[in-house]
């Protein structure tokens, strides 16, 4: 019983991440804005597809974890936008990459307003 969520838990993290990858560079980093949404919307998934059981409940709960973590290292990977500036991830991008000339502010750290 433990094992299956677990399992499920698993699944939900290699499928979030293969998604995001396979986005445009661009698209991905709007996407990683948002990471509240982003588990928000696993986890309602999980939900729906599990829902009726204890092991279901808890596998959905255990998937949204497992998303949280999943979606802070594909932010701590890729890096994200944020309002108007690009905060490098570990593997960063060039302007060039995510289709600007020089218009875009790239920062290593998050920027406060």
């Amino acid at each position: 019983m433990l094992e299956a969520t677990f399992v499920f838990a698993l699944l939900t993290v290699l499928f979030e991440a293969a998604l995001v990858i396979k986005m445009h560079q661009k698209t991905r980093m709007h996407v990683l804005r948002y990471p509240a949404l982003i588990t928000g919307a696993f986890f309602v998934f999980n939900l729906i597809i599990h829902f009726g059981t204890v092991v279901g409940t808890m596998t959905a709960v255990c998937a949204g974890l497992a998303s949280m973590a999943a979606t802070s290292v594909l932010r701590w990977w890729f890096g994200w936008f944020d309002g108007r500036y690009y905060i490098a991830g570990k593997r960063g991008f060039t302007t060039r990459e995510l289709g600007f000339d020089t218009d875009i502010r790239v920062t290593p750290t998050r920027v406060y307003h």
